[in-house]
């Protein structure tokens, strides 16, 4: 963030993950503490009136955990809006999702469609068929 503040940037990202294992793997943290350090990152972000988007990684499924629960994206999204980022993207980063779970996915997750995004890796040819359904369900 100083490094940021430095260049002036009018706006960042911070990166956090819906499953334990692949957080713990990729920052070295669990879910809760990696809340706790964006926490410290938005505040900052604020006062220098800097947006700030979040991404939430891992949302269909992890390649340590396994699936991952829609809930668990709902609150790790949830989280991240309620410390103030403008949108959120949703990040099946593995590639394993079907419209199927997009579909449910975007039904669990509570915050308003207009401030969520979609990412899909094309793992398996689905990220096409993924992104119609977002699109269709207003994200």
């Amino acid at each position: 963030m100083a490094n940021a503040l430095k260049c002036g940037v009018k706006e960042i990202a911070v990166f956090g993950a819906a499953s334990e294992g692949f957080t713990r793997k990729n920052i070295n943290c669990s879910i809760q503490e990696s809340l706790d350090r964006f926490q410290a990152v938005m505040d900052e972000a604020q006062k220098h009136e800097i947006k700030v988007r979040g991404y939430v990684s891992t949302v269909m499924g992890c390649p340590y955990d396994g699936d991952v629960d829609a809930s668990e994206v709902d609150y790790v999204a949830a989280q991240l809006y309620k410390m103030g980022c403008y949108e959120i993207s949703l990040g099946d980063t593995i590639g394993i999702g079907y419209p199927s779970q997009t579909r449910e996915l975007f039904d669990t997750v509570k915050l308003p469609k207009e401030h969520l995004a979609a990412h899909f890796h094309n793992t398996y040819d689905r990220a096409i068929p993924n992104l119609l359904v977002a699109f269709s369900m207003g994200c």
